[in-house]
């Protein structure tokens, strides 16, 4: 049904002698003393917003910022602004009292700009909505099964003063079957795996936008520019059967199995990978002293390695020659008590046959 609204809308907007993208396309107030960033976001005093458009009077503005693709920009390098454009015209199918806008020269999703909290140039939107793919991967299929691809993707949504409102983790998978000789590059698994994971996010930004009717698109004083959010960082241990299986968190590479880190309390994707195994990946809300020790999976048709302890150091022994223990003679002067004559002890090693081949050794006398 949703399929059907954007469809319709989109053919609108082309019969009204427009592109989407123009229509979607978000115009970043300026200021004459606001510096630009290399990025394309601003810095520095609020910029003043610009005029709302009559189309969009009394519209709640959602605004996407452009998607930190990560390795997507392989099968879909123009998906930076693809998926915002497209989640920006799902706003527009599914809500009457709401506006999607697209900030093309805003910092991608993922950079640091970000963390510091909302920039200038997004003053006027009701809410800014950042999205990052951080992994994708091709994932064999048991005996008989196609191959797949998995993307995770991470949402956030801000508020006008920069404030985490939502933080959420959506999974997405597509059937990898043989490549046609002209294929676009949206329908290749890969990103049809992230637009899935991209529509479970949005799922929980519907949500946000239900239960959120009177959002503010006012900055309060001194509310841009300060952090989104702060995280309490906890320990969590993390392990694997078997170990040395590389650790993942929300697309970073964090090292092997088993190690303790210290992660924010907040939504986060672990993926443990391993040769010959299947991967491992939860979204988990990091708590304090948190144990996570998944067995892993073989992969179907494959003999994985045995895992290989590796044992603690010895310790090692001072370099001094060994003490010679000789028996004290006893207090009547007889000889110490010894082996009865004729008889091998049950810790002594036998005696080598002689070899008859060799001749004996004339006795003495």
């Amino acid at each position: 049904m949703l399929r059907t609204l954007l469809a319709a809308s989109s053919t609108l907007v082309i019969i009204a002698g427009c592109t989407p993208r123009a229509v979607n396309r978000w115009d970043p107030p300026t200021d004459a003393g606001t510096a630009q960033t290399p990025t394309g976001g601003t810095r520095g005093p609020a910029a003043a917003a610009g005029p709302i458009k009559a189309e969009v009077a009394g519209k709640r503005l959602v605004l996407f910022a452009p998607t930190a693709i990560g390795a997507l920009a392989e099968a879909h390098p123009a998906a930076r602004l693809d998926l915002p454009y497209r989640m920006a015209q799902r706003i527009d199918a599914v809500f009457a009292d709401a506006s999607g806008r697209v900030g093309e020269v805003l910092p991608d999703s993922a950079s640091p700009e970000w963390e510091r909290g909302r920039v200038p140039s997004t003053t006027g939107a009701h809410l800014v909505v950042l999205t990052q793919v951080t992994d994708l991967r091709r994932e064999r299929g048991a005996p008989g099964t196609e191959d797949q691809a998995i993307a995770l993707v991470r949402m956030r949504g801000l508020d006008v003063d920069g404030r985490l409102l939502f933080d959420k983790v959506g999974r997405g998978a597509a059937t990898v079957r043989p490549k046609p000789k002209q294929m676009m590059d949206e329908s290749t698994p890969e990103s049809l795996a992230a637009w899935e994971a991209i529509d479970h996010c949005l799922g929980a930004l519907k949500g946000l936008l239900d239960n959120q009717v009177a959002l503010a698109n006012t900055p309060t004083r001194g509310g841009l520019g300060q952090p989104a959010a702060t995280y309490e960082l906890v320990p969590v241990t993390i392990d694997s059967d078997p170990r040395n299986a590389d650790v993942v968190i929300d697309g970073q590479f964090r090292g092997t199995t088993p190690l303790i880190l210290q992660l924010p309390k907040r939504p986060l994707v672990i993926v443990l990978k391993r040769q010959n195994y299947q991967t491992w990946e939860r979204q988990v809300e990091a708590v304090r002293d948190m144990r996570i020790q998944p067995a892993l999976e073989p992969v179907p048709g494959t003999t994985p390695a045995p895992a290989i302890a590796t044992p603690a150091p010895a310790a090692t022994a001072p370099d001094v020659a060994p003490a010679v223990i000789r028996p004290a003679p006893s207090s009547d002067g007889l000889p110490p008590p010894g082996p009865v004559p004729g008889t091998t002890p049950p810790d002594a090693a036998p005696a080598a046959p002689a070899d008859p081949a060799k001749p004996r050794a004339p006795a003495d006398g």
